[in-house]
Formats: C-alpha cells, sequence, structure tokens
C-alpha cells in the first residue's frame, strides 16, 4: 500500500484530470485492481475538467462491477457532473438501454430518481427520448417518480416522447394515471397539439383515447383541426391526413353536441 501512496493515487494521469480509479472505472479494469485504488486512497468523489466522477465514467462506460463496487464504497449516487446530469441521466440515456446498470443505482436507498439537470430534463426525459421501454417501466415503477417533471423549455416526459414519435413509450407513459396530457410547453402545446403538428396519427388516437382536450389552443391560435390543416405535408399519406381530419373533427363536434 506504501508504494501506491507514493505515487500520489489522486493525481490526474492527463489532461483530462482523470485519476487512476477514474482511468480504471472507465475501462472496466479487474474490480480488484478498482478496490485496490480505492483501499490505497483513491477519492471516490474526485471529478476530471468536465465534472465526471469515477461512478460517472463507470456508467458511461458500461461498467457495471465497477458501479457496483463503487456504489458499495460509497460514491455519491446522485453527484452532479458539469452540465448537472447524475449517474442515474447517463444510465438512462445509454442506447442501447442498460437496464442492469439502471438496477444498479435505482435500488440504492439514497437515489434521487427526479433531478433536473441544467436544462431541467430527468432521467425520465432521457429515456422517453431514447424510447427505452424498459428503463421507462423501471422509472415509472419507482414510488417517488413524477411523471409530469417539466423541463426548462416546458416539456414533460410525454411532450419529448410524442415529438421524438416513440409510440410503444407514450403508450407506457398513458397507462400511468399520474401523467398529466394538458401540461403546455412554452410552444403552448399540449402532448396533443405535437402529435398532431407532427402528424403521427396513431400517437394522436392514443392521446385522444386517454382523454385529451381536443379543443386546446396553442400561441397563434390553432387547434388540433388548424394545425392538421396547415401541416398536410407532415402526414405520410393523404389517406392519414384525412383521417386525422375526420377524428379530430368528430372529437370537437362531439365536445359540443354530445354533452
Amino acid at each position: 500500500m506504501s508504494s501506491l501512496s507514493s505515487l500520489q493515487i489522486n493525481k490526474p494521469l492527463d489532461g483530462l484530470g482523470r485519476t487512476p480509479l477514474m482511468s480504471a472505472c472507465g475501462r472496466g479494469a479487474d474490480r480488484r485492481i478498482i478496490d485496490i485504488l480505492i483501499k490505497a486512497g483513491a477519492e471516490l468523489g474526485a471529478k476530471d475538467v468536465g465534472g465526471w466522477t469515477a461512478l460517472h465514467l463507470a456508467v458511461l462506460g458500461r461498467r457495471l462491477q465497477a458501479v457496483e463496487l463503487l456504489l458499495s464504497r460509497g460514491s455519491n449516487v446522485n453527484e452532479k457532473a458539469m452540465f448537472g446530469n447524475t449517474p442515474l441521466h447517463l444510465a438512462a440515456s445509454s442506447s442501447p438501454e442498460w437496464t442492469d446498470g439502471m438496477k444498479a443505482i435505482m435500488k440504492q436507498s439514497a437515489v434521487e430518481v427526479n433531478p433536473q439537470n441544467i436544462d431541467g430534463r430527468t432521467p425520465l426525459h432521457f429515456a422517453c427520448w431514447w424510447g427505452s421501454l424498459h428503463t421507462v417501466d423501471l422509472l415509472l415503477g419507482h414510488n417517488g417518480i413524477e411523471a409530469n417533471v417539466v423541463a426548462n423549455n416546458g416539456d414533460t416526459p410525454l411532450h419529448v416522447a410524442v415529438r421524438r414519435q416513440r409510440y410503444d413509450t407514450v403508450s407506457k407513459m398513458l397507462i400511468q394515471d399520474s401523467v398529466n396530457l394538458e401540461i403546455v410547453n412554452k410552444e403552448y402545446r399540449t402532448p396533443l397539439l405535437e402529435a398532431v403538428s407532427d402528424g403521427h396519427l396513431g400517437i394522436m388516437q392514443r392521446l385522444i383515447a386517454r382523454g385529451a382536450n381536443v379543443n386546446v389552443v396553442e400561441h397563434g391560435g390553432n387547434n388540433c383541426l388548424h394545425l392538421a390543416l396547415k401541416r398536410e405535408n407532415n402526414f405520410h399519406s393523404e389517406v392519414e391526413h384525412m383521417t386525422m381530419l375526420d377524428q379530430v373533427s368528430f372529437h370537437i363536434v362531439c365536445d359540443y353536441v354530445c354533452v
């Protein structure tokens, strides 16, 4: 151990400011090596120039053994890097999905499942962006999850899933009773207005079936029917465009006549 101490165990190895522990965790070194470094005094909370800790780098590298070992040794599961991303943000945005890493992080009693980065986005925003169904499911299944967190641009995770045209993710979100369909983002759009504007018939149908308000009006004074008429080129076919117009018109009329 004394020989390791003489090597200044926490001295950065490169211009990125990464210590031997950071390098070992990011590259997936044998857990015995990582353990030796920790026992020799490697600082778990040391950060490189980007604000990444060894845990962040282990998650970025999808190094499950390193993640589990660091967490068991007391690494801060909620530490934020330069742009405010926690290890859970990184795991949720991993592509392809990394459910083992998500589970390892989420089983920590101290984990915060709704942290917001500098853009106001949570891990659920990230999972919806990527359409990561299992990750979305894990997050929604946590007792502390808040499904309607609003990012700096006004988007909820549902807005993100709709804009990215993640049909299965939208369907998964809509199962949750707590999901609010009427939150308006900074473009004055609800998820339904986004779906109509983007020309996604299937998502529009799912949102309306769940009870989304078809009469909501965006900043420019347009409701769903106006947007459907204006965005003809966004649809995959004339038939799909006409189907959306028919369905939106029907529900608007029903709101006035069928009450």
